[in-house]
């Protein structure tokens, strides 16, 4: 006989308490960043100030889309982004087979590899890692770029502050 209601639902909940631990990491993560984004769509139906932020602002109801829909651009607006997503898929879709083929026509075995790590390197690397790498390449005081510099006779740039680098 099958266990039903509300206490059959607690004996499954603790019969399966290890698995559902883990899992809510993923379900953690899965909230905080594919749905608690979008709260920010209240935006479109408030009358946005900046002192009152988004919860804080008064309901506007659709009078945003009225006036969207009136103001005669969103036709362009909508059509222009249809194209441009258009565009850029054509485009990096023509750009990643072009590479694919050039790469594949390379003989060096080992530039071959080297290159093609170095274009997946990215997509590996937490872009904290990828700003301390650079911060200690272009550092004012302990950077390499500097000491390589200094090295060779020459006098420390500040890259981070510098606007123009000579």
């Amino acid at each position: 006989m099958k266990d039903k209601g509300f206490k059959g639902f607690c004996k499954k909940l603790y019969k399966y308490r290890i698995f559902l631990l883990m899992l809510a990491p993923a379900v953690l993560y899965t909230l905080i960043f594919a749905y608690y984004p979008m709260t920010g769509i209240v935006m479109a139906f408030k009358k946005y100030n900046y002192a009152g932020g988004i919860w804080g602002s008064p309901w506007n109801g659709i009078d945003n889309f009225k006036f969207f829909f009136k103001s005669g651009q969103a036709w362009t607006v909508t059509r222009n982004t249809v194209l441009y997503n258009l565009l850029f898929i054509a485009v990096n879709t023509i750009m990643q087979i072009a590479v694919a083929v050039f790469l594949t026509e390379i003989k060096n075995k080992h530039y071959r590899k080297t290159t093609q790590s170095l274009m997946f390197l990215p997509y590996f690397i937490s872009w904290v890692i990828v700003g301390v790498m650079s911060f200690n390449i272009l550092s004012s005081d302990y950077g390499f770029m500097n000491r390589l510099i200094e090295h060779f006779g020459g006098t420390r740039i500040s890259f981070y502050t510098t606007s123009k680098v000579v």
